[in-house]
């Protein structure tokens, strides 16, 4: 039997138009990868972006990797990539930390982390509290931990303000967690703060050591107790987030003073104080 060839054409032509055609798929597949590319542009930066396309284009499940899921492709990136970054505190080199759970290839917990972690290591085999479950995500070492809403295994979950063990700990430590206690609560109680670090100075040994993380701008309270210095912490150090794909740099109160909480990054901070209470 013969076709014409007309109909051949006119066959492909409906083909390439159809839901399941070359059209539609092309379409999608556009959509989906611009849509990627926009959204990695506006978190990253274009840098980074630029990077991650020439490993796209060079390997396609790398692409699939890109297209399917964006929160492991770059923390896959990150990881694979860009791990020998580092930043300065104190003097010291850290190694950013990038890690799939909180994505923390795109928050402060990139610095937040490795910083407390290292101060922690220091206090293996010794009484450690943290308040707010948040390393436990990513490392398996023995300490206590309250968190009043976080329900998981070895977690105690009860109100700071109402944390009253039987032992006292050498460190206590509370990674971006103190600046929701009273504000993020209902009824809001903006003050609370005060009454949480007073507990915690009471569950301190006698050489005992607190550190506390806050984000700058999530509370304008809070903003205000810091610039005033009403906390009365021993120590005081501040890092800000100096580019779109998340690098950091430590610098003085002033510097970070006018930083916004959640822009351009979502839940994100451009501003950290680091607090210290011997």
């Amino acid at each position: 039997m013969k076709i014409k060839s007309q109909t051949l054409i006119k066959i492909s032509q409906d083909f390439i138009k159809s839901e399941n055609g070359f059209y539609s798929i092309f379409k999608n597949f556009f959509t989906v990868f611009i849509g990627r590319i926009r959204r990695s542009i506006l978190t990253i930066g274009l840098c980074d972006v630029i990077q991650a396309l020439m490993k796209i284009i060079l390997n396609y499940n790398v692409l699939q990797k890109f297209l399917n899921n964006f929160d492991d492709f770059w923390t896959w990136y990150y990881l694979k990539f860009k791990s020998s970054r580092s930043f300065r505190f104190n003097g010291k080199k850290y190694n950013y930390f990038y890690h799939k759970y909180s994505i923390t290839w795109n928050n402060e917990r990139t610095i937040e982390v490795p910083i407390i972690w290292k101060i922690v290591k220091k206090y293996e085999n010794t009484n450690i509290l943290e308040v707010g479950n948040v390393l436990s995500h990513f490392f398996d070492f023995q300490h206590d931990i309250v968190d009043k809403y976080e329900i998981a295994d070895g977690v105690i979950n009860q109100d700071v303000v109402d944390f009253k063990p039987l032992k006292k700990y050498d460190l206590i430590v509370a990674i971006s967690t103190l600046e929701h206690v009273g504000w993020d609560e209902a009824p809001r109680e903006p003050l609370k703060i005060f009454r949480a670090i007073e507990n915690l100075k009471s569950l301190m040994t006698e050489n005992g050591k607190i550190i506390i993380t806050l984000p700058k701008g999530h509370s304008p309270v809070l903003d205000n107790l810091l610039s005033e210095n009403k906390l009365k912490f021993s120590e005081q150090y501040f890092l800000k987030r100096i580019s779109r794909n998340n690098k950091w740099k430590q610098t003085n109160w002033k510097k970070i003073s006018k930083s916004v909480y959640g822009y351009p990054i979502r839940y994100s901070a451009n501003g950290i104080i680091i607090g210290i209470i011997n």
